[in-house]
């Protein structure tokens, strides 16, 4: 499984119809935020699946593990996953990329629930595997999925699938009109514009809202809910920048990295109430072998960000600006915890294995004064998987 040419994509986030769930990255939090999806491990297998977390048992059971090998061996190799939840909380529905490069294959599982895992197969979606480091974009139980020269959109009530031809470059992401979605359109060209707009997943007409004089897509982006602002971080080597852009005007600009720090963002995530944006990151002080994860909370206003370390001293990734990717942040509904699961950080290749102790789910207490943060192992397998994820 190869996830290159994944930096020039644009945040992709997931919204379940009029009820406005946004689910993030590898994990994602039910209707009533107790219980957590993320991808773990068979401890004997190795098989990657995913999970789910009940905070009031504290306890973890598996859902649904795909199996894919790779290519010329008899071993289970890691697979990308995006689980979330249906609006009522009594299925799960799972995307990931195996077999043919250009295939998505996605499974609604029953949650406690009678009935049979339902799987579909969307072909024809160019470098399916990169679709997955964005969560899908996902309308009452249409899913909708752009590569770079079209939209794919599957019902999963009817299994009717319907391509939009002539939609090029094109990133969607959850509105807070109902029943919408918004998209970056990025221009083709060196001189090339940014469009940003609301998108009819019916009649897939779209409504320019705000134009901007280059484009996106060279960074991390995000677009609030509302579309009223848009988050970048353009990749650096040097100063790590942060550029906020409220109706069209640059509201704030701050640099993220410490003088002689290597900083690298992954996906962006506004908080709906629109105070603040969180950036899961990777750093490295100057002189240092080693890394560190952890999330930032960004502030929409002239207030300092605030880190929350959550792994230290992680061997240095081969490649330090995909691995943020890799540590993505989820967001409950009620808006008190973030959840981050660090399973495909042992996945990458690596100056030195990735550590057992590291490999968890946290959930991190917003209300907490400290963000303390709650630490739920993911046992890694006996016989460590191969570092596909490169």
């Amino acid at each position: 499984m190869k996830l290159h040419e994944t930096r020039n994509t644009a945040l992709a986030v997931v919204g379940l119809g009029a009820l406005t769930v946004y689910i993030l990255a590898c994990t994602s939090f039910s209707p009533d935020d107790t219980k957590v999806l993320y991808p773990a491990f068979d401890p004997k297998t190795g098989q990657m699946g995913i999970w789910v977390y009940d905070r009031n048992a504290a306890r973890s059971e598996p859902v649904f593990t795909p199996v894919w090998f790779e290519d010329s061996t008899n071993k289970a190799a890691p697979l990308l996953q995006r689980p979330q939840w249906s609006p009522d909380g009594r299925r799960i529905l799972i995307v990931w990329q195996g077999g043919d490069d250009d295939v998505l294959h996605l499974a609604a599982v029953p949650f406690r629930q009678p009935g049979a895992v339902t799987v579909w197969a969307l072909p024809g979606v160019e470098e399916a595997s990169t679709r997955l480091v964005y969560p899908l974009t996902v309308v009452g139980w249409r899913v909708l999925v752009a590569d770079s020269e079209r939209i794919h959109r599957l019902d999963l009530a009817t299994g009717e699938l319907v391509r939009h031809e002539g939609a090029t470059n094109i990133v969607l992401y959850p509105s807070s009109v109902p029943g919408q979605v918004l998209y970056i359109e990025n221009a083709e060209g060196a001189e090339g514009r940014a469009t940003i707009g609301r998108m009819n997943p019916s009649t897939f007409t779209r409504t320019p809202l705000i134009v901007l004089t280059n484009k996106l897509d060279d960074g991390q982006v995000a677009v609030s809910p509302d579309a009223t602002r848009v988050a970048y971080v353009p990749e650096q080597d040097e100063q790590t920048q942060l550029t906020v852009l409220r109706a069209g005007q640059t509201e704030l600009t701050r640099t993220l990295n410490a003088p002689g720090e290597k900083l690298h963002v992954g996906v962006l995530l506004f908080d709906p109430g629109g105070t603040r944006l969180f950036a899961p990151f990777m750093s490295q002080e100057q002189g240092h072998a080693n890394v560190a994860y952890g999330v930032m909370e960004i502030p929409l206003n002239d207030q300092p960000p605030r880190r929350t370390i959550l792994i230290r001293d992680a061997p240095e990734p081969d490649d330090d600006e995909m691995a943020p990717l890799f540590f993505q942040a989820g967001l409950s509904n009620d808006r008190k915890t973030l959840a981050i699961a660090s399973t495909y950080l042992a996945c990458l290749k690596a100056s030195a294995p990735f550590k057992a102790q590291d490999c968890a789910l946290f959930l991190v207490d917003l209300r907490d004064p400290g963000r303390k943060a709650k630490k739920i192992a993911i046992p890694l397998p006996a016989e460590r998987l191969p570092p596909a994820l490169q």
